[in-house]
């Protein structure tokens, strides 16, 4: 339960980064912001400082920003039109809402630089599986082990092809059945080899003893966080996988009827699920982990924020994107503002499917949760 409260509180943290983005942004360019909240709900604690109210809500779900004129109608009282949002220059009112997300992939970077260089991580191959090692663990009943195969032999090659890591078993073991198979192993310093005869085809039965591991220094680490596995183009790759799966019915299926299915864990989480990866993280005390948790969690955030749909800050770039071409396409040069008030049931279909979405998947993190 701490560990859920830690995360909470380190999720409201990086929202509260990103939130203040846009309200440091917009103050730069003149533009009136009169709130500043963490939470939502009735107000807890406020407090008003020059022309802006600063305060607590009830409900730690997120926080918010209220720029005034992001709405045509929008129009407080005693404040210059002139500072209203949507009278603001566009590249000020493009800067205003990208410096949210862009706080978020600050924080991703400093965050995943941190883990790769303070911490020995799992290596990667390039489907993000962990590269285990050739020492091996051997299932018993298995084609390995009535070859004679033991916990704790080092596999070094197959029919004379070698094997470097675990992975490599997977190109050298033949893909159909067959007389006989060379497995030369390592076992107290000490060359063999075994037959397997009446080769099945795979898998030999045997698994990873350990997993291969990584460190940086911190000029390797700052490659790393932009060419690499852990790379944030990589991250950024997984995170659309894993999107693309919310439309996928076996899925679903996986995280509701298969709650010992490894598939079960692949795949989105909601704030519960990301809460207990933490509170793994925390028990295991793996500070590396965490670190990269953290800067997977503010990648998350900017690119899901970045989506070009309203209510998302990348709708309301969008929308400044499409008026900056259609100003260009009017051959007077006249300036034109899309109201974002207008687009109103594109931003309540979005919000209600993020809904369903978001409540489903905290379902499926209560039915299953993640245990390691």
């Amino acid at each position: 339960m701490i560990a859920i409260i830690l995360f909470i509180v380190v999720l409201l943290l990086c929202i509260t980064i990103h939130e203040l983005g846009h309200f440091l942004v917009a103050r730069r360019y003149g533009i009136h912001a009169r709130q500043f909240f963490v939470g939502f709900g009735p107000t807890v604690w406020s407090t008003t400082r020059g022309e802006t109210e600063y305060g607590v809500k009830l409900l730690p779900l997120g926080g918010f920003v209220r720029i005034s004129g992001m709405t045509a109608d929008d129009r407080p009282e005693g404040v210059p039109e002139e500072r209203l949002y949507f009278r603001a220059p566009r590249h000020h009112r493009f800067a205003t809402i990208f410096a949210g997300p862009a706080t978020n992939l600050v924080l991703a970077v400093l965050f995943t630089w941190g883990a790769l260089a303070v911490a020995e991580l799992p290596a990667m191959t390039e489907d993000f599986e962990p590269l285990g090692t050739n020492e091996v663990m051997v299932q018993e009943g298995s084609q390995a082990e009535a070859a004679g195969l033991a916990d704790g032999d080092r596999i070094t090659a197959v029919d004379g092809q070698p094997v470097e890591v675990f992975q490599d078993l997977e190109g050298v073991l033949p893909q159909e059945a067959g007389d006989e198979v060379a497995v030369s192993y390592v076992r107290d310093g000490e060359e063999r080899t075994a037959a397997v005869e009446g080769w099945e085809g795979p898998p030999l039965g045997v698994a990873p003893a350990e997993v291969l591991t990584v460190d940086h220094s911190a000029g390797e680490a700052l490659g790393e966080t932009f060419v690499g596995s852990y790379s944030l183009p990589s991250q950024t790759g997984l995170l659309f996988s894993a999107l693309g799966s919310l439309f996928d019915p076996g899925y679903w299926e996986a995280r509701f009827t298969a709650p010992e299915s490894q598939e079960a864990v692949e795949g989105p989480v909601s704030i519960v699920g990301a809460g207990q990866v933490f509170a793994l993280g925390i028990g295991e005390g793996a500070g590396g982990q965490m670190l990269l948790l953290l800067g997977q969690l503010n990648l998350a955030l900017a690119i899901l924020n970045l989506l070009p749909l309203t209510p998302f800050d990348g709708g309301h770039l969008a929308v400044t994107l499409i008026e900056g071409a259609r100003a260009r396409l009017r051959r007077d040069g006249r300036e034109t503002y899309i109201d974002p008030a207008k687009l109103w049931p594109l931003t309540a279909a979005v919000l209600a499917l993020v809904l369903v979405l978001a409540g489903t998947l905290i379902v499926a993190d209560l039915v299953q949760p993640i245990v390691g």
